[in-house]
């Protein structure tokens, strides 16, 4: 199914290009696309330019280059975790569940795998190949299966009249990442709205082409819009999202402070704003899509509980948030390397993403403190005693 979705992108890209190449081009691009949900590496060989002024034909580069679509990653953690539900049944005990479930990840893995091999994407005219990198198609959607599908099948033996501890901080800590992420998403279209002229210039951006190629970047920006969740989170919790080169390291989006306008003003894509990289005021109104979401993530928590260990139940399920978080926040990095002998570009190795340990840290004092507020606010009011009127 995943693949098919995969392969659905690809053919759609190849028909608004106008179908260039032959048939095997969209099968190659769409099984990149595939490999891309999973953050498999991938190859890409290029000319070094710099060689043109010699004799002879341009030695090859090749860089090694990390993206995940995390809308599709999201798919993939989906259909492995229902698939570990099914694979692993309701009877058995714990252990037995999880080790059905985590078997799916072998005959995931494996496809995965198989299909990899022969891809190979070249483009003759600019001397550019691509190639995945054939051991993460194995390993990662293996350890994704492993992680998922484990999880699918214990929750599928769990019982909601128990309601076992380690069930409220699984289930809590996802739900204040997911919530986090929706509601990110829902203060970026908040935000567009009161700043209509970055609207229209990201449309005249995207639509300059025609509404073939609009359509074909839309698509890209839906698949990347939970990496956009991320690298928005990072710096409503108090961290920053950063460029990493090999000449030095520039912060991009942080709290209260937006170089990145600076930034994109030098490269001509906008202007730079005429009081510094500061924010608008209401822009930190962003800080309560964190707060919203470990609140209530920590309710559900401890709705889920309902004794007198609430408030262990939020900080294990701000422990959990802290840990998806992180995690997404890997994912969401784009890496670019290369072998330190090809001499390659000045700036490589780069990434761009949320600075790993300071938003791992942060994440962590948000998600135990909010986790712990919220399940102790739920919990009050479940717990006290009824009026003798309501009686």
């Amino acid at each position: 199914m995943i693949a098919a979705v995969a392969e659905a992108i690809g053919f759609a890209e190849w028909l608004a290009l106008h179908r260039p190449f032959g048939f095997r081009f969209p099968l190659k691009i769409g099984w990149l696309y595939f490999l891309s949900f999973h953050r498999v590496g991938m190859q890409v060989s290029a000319p070094d330019l710099s060689s043109l002024v010699g004799a002879g034909a341009p030695r090859l580069i090749t860089y090694r280059v990390h993206l995940a679509l995390l809308l599709g990653t999201t798919l993939v953690l989906f259909a492995l975790y229902r698939a570990g539900r099914a694979a692993a049944g309701p009877t058995g005990g714990n252990l037995r569940r999880v080790v059905q479930g985590a078997l799916v990840a072998v005959g995931y893995a494996i496809p995965t795998f198989v299909g990899t091999l022969p891809v190979a994407l070249r483009l003759p005219t600019s001397g550019v190949s691509i190639r995945p990198v054939a051991w993460e198609a194995f390993a990662i959607p293996l350890m994704a299966g492993v992680l998922a599908g484990a999880a699918g099948g214990l929750s599928e033996g769990w019982s909601d009249d128990r309601s076992p501890i380690p069930r409220a901080w699984l289930v809590g800590g996802w739900r204040m990442f997911a919530t986090a992420v929706v509601l990110a998403f829902a203060g970026a279209i908040a935000l567009a709205g009161l700043r209509p002229d970055g609207a229209a210039t990201y449309w005249r951006l995207v639509s300059g082409d025609g509404l073939e190629r609009a359509a074909l970047l839309v698509s890209h920006h839906a698949l990347l819009l939970p990496n956009q969740s991320v690298l928005l989170l990072a710096p409503a919790m108090g961290a920053c999202d950063v460029e990493r080169s090999a000449a030095k390291e520039t912060d991009l989006l942080c709290f209260g402070r937006q170089p990145i306008v600076e930034e994109l003003a030098r490269l001509g894509v906008g202007r730079a704003p005429a009081g510094g990289d500061g924010v608008p005021d209401v822009y930190y109104l962003f800080v309560l899509v964190p707060a919203a979401a470990v609140l209530e993530g920590g309710r559900f928590a401890g709705a889920l509980d309902g004794g007198r260990r609430r408030w262990l139940v939020g900080v294990g399920a701000g422990v959990v948030f802290a840990i998806l978080f992180t995690v997404a926040s890997v994912a969401s990095t784009i890496s670019i390397t290369a072998p330190a002998a090809t001499k390659p570009l000045s700036f490589v190795p780069l990434s761009i993403g949320p600075d790993i340990p300071t938003a791992a840290a942060f994440a962590l004092v948000w998600g135990i403190t909010g986790g712990a507020v919220g399940s102790l606010l739920v919990g009050r009011q479940r717990a006290e005693p009824p009026s003798p009127t309501s009686v």
